[in-house]
């Protein structure tokens, strides 16, 4: 959230310190400082740019898909990065992403094979013989024949085996498809959490910047007078010593924000920018805690619909028909054979030839089977039980994170005002340090103190704005009420 700007209003005050240095050649000079300071009245002005809440943002995402046509990267992308488009860039062109999509894609093929399996299966027969058998008077009695056609093979009746089959392929592919709206948010989250913490070392390093620059003013000042022989050469020092130690904290905060952008840049699938920053002229989200549901069975039936449980559903369920599938199997089917083709046969040099047509229906009935049976039942039920434990679990978690996440929202949300407050005192405090110090009635210790105190106000800020944003998020996910921008 941006500092509210500081309308000065006030009493003016005029300082007025006479300084008389002794001379042991000229008398006494009389050094006239005045200082006019403002007693500032602190007065937040609210913000010409529209807000919009963390949902929104997230609402926006939908359309982030990879192979959508509102994935069309440019090339400057990595500039003057907003939140939105962060989102964009991550959403559009992450490899988790295309490759829960090509799983999608798949099982759906494996879905049409297993429809496919209800036709018959049609072959072309092309067959050469050749026989040569030994009569009782010792004669040698040759055949050969050429036999040409068509078989078909079709399965009449199943007892259900081929319909579980393609009921447990459909299953397949709607865990596919919760797996993938499983993956968008946690790619979302992911890409949130480091545009926050790009966006705050950005932050810290503007505050970085403003520091140094007040710390310079204020050396100016310290030897300004020292050299007018005004103050000492102790002030001058400890001025000095600020510059430095401002120097540091900005080498610090360059490091930070260099490691950030490097880590958002790989995020995005971006080439290194050595010009990468962050919009700073973008609004920051509303701070709205969402209304959710306390623990009960609403809460629990929307944990439920959540991406990550609802996969875990959809494979329990898809286990279920293949279990049916392999009972099934074992119960026998009722099929038909056809055959129809032209044969050629040579009889010891008398030729001959026909046409066949040959149909019947089998039924098989598999025997001594029930071992196999057993043991392929109890390992898709081990399975099954292994997935509902992993199912249970992941509700668990999403229970304990939920709460954490509502609390931590409510925390965050109050340390983020707060932080502001904060930040506005530290700013008054400095300006009205500053101003004393150079009016030659505050002490360069005062001054100092103060300058710290706004340097880790800044900070403090830009690390409650950063949390309150990650709570926001992290609730909005966890409860459900944002559906991923996954496809349905």
């Amino acid at each position: 959230m941006r500092t509210p700007k500081l309308v000065t209003t006030g009493i003016l005050v005029s300082l007025t310190l006479t300084c008389a240095s002794a001379s042991a050649v000229a008398g006494q000079q009389t050094l006239q400082l005045s200082q006019s300071l403002s007693i500032a009245q602190i007065k937040t002005t609210s913000s010409s740019a529209k807000r919009i809440s963390v949902a929104d943002i997230l609402e926006q995402s939908k359309s982030w898909m990879p192979g959508t046509e509102s994935c069309a990267i440019k090339a400057d992308q990595g500039k003057n990065l907003s939140l939105t488009k962060t989102l964009q860039i991550v959403l559009c062109q992450h490899p988790q992403l295309v490759e829960a999509r090509a799983r999608i894609e798949e099982q759906m093929a494996e879905v049409n094979l297993s429809k496919l399996e209800r036709r018959p299966d049609v072959q072309t027969v092309l067959q050469y013989t050749a026989e040569k058998d030994r009569q009782a008077n010792f004669s040698d009695a040759t055949r050969k024949g050429v036999t040409a056609g068509l078989s078909a093979n079709w399965v009449l009746f199943d007892f259900g085996q081929q319909s579980a089959n393609i009921r447990a392929a459909n299953r397949q592919l709607d865990s596919a498809i919760a797996f993938e709206k499983s993956v968008s948010l946690t790619v979302l989250r992911e890409a949130l959490e480091q545009y926050i913490s790009a966006s705050t070392a950005w932050a810290n390093l503007v505050a970085a910047q403003k520091t140094l620059k007040i710390a310079q003013r204020t050396e100016e000042f310290a030897r300004a007078r020292y050299e007018s022989k005004v103050g000492n050469q102790i002030d001058q020092l400890q001025a000095k010593t600020a510059v430095h130690q401002a120097q540091l904290g900005l080498l610090q905060a360059q490091g930070e924000w260099e490691d950030a952008k490097t880590t958002l840049a790989v995020a995005m699938g971006l080439p290194e920018q050595k010009d990468l920053t962050i919009d700073s002229t973008e609004p920051d989200p509303a701070l709205d805690v969402p209304e959710i549901a306390e623990a009960g069975t609403a809460q629990m039936e929307r944990l439920r619909q959540h991406p990550s449980v609802k996969a875990l559903e959809s494979q329990i369920l898809a286990i279920e028909e293949r279990r049916e599938a392999s009972r099934l199997s074992y119960i026998g089917q009722v099929s038909l054979d056809f055959f129809t083709g032209r044969v050629n046969d040579e009889i010891s040099g008398f030729q001959a030839s026909r046409t066949n047509a040959i149909g019947n229906i089998r039924a098989s009935i598999p025997l001594f089977t029930s071992d196999i049976q057993q043991a392929q039942e109890l390992k898709l039920l081990k399975q099954q039980t292994s997935v509902q434990a992993e199912q249970e679990e992941a509700i668990r978690e999403l229970q304990k994170e939920l709460k954490q996440a509502r609390q931590g929202l409510l925390l965050s949300r109050n340390t983020h005002t707060i932080s502001n407050q904060l930040l506005n005192t530290a700013e008054l405090a400095q300006e009205m340090a500053l101003g004393r110090f150079k009016a030659g009635v505050g002490s360069i210790i005062e001054l100092l103190d103060a300058q710290t105190a706004l340097t880790n106000a800044r900070r403090q800020q830009a690390g409650a704005k950063a949390d309150a944003l990650r709570q926001q998020v992290r609730l909005l996910l966890v409860s459900g009420q944002f559906q991923s921008p996954a496809s349905n």
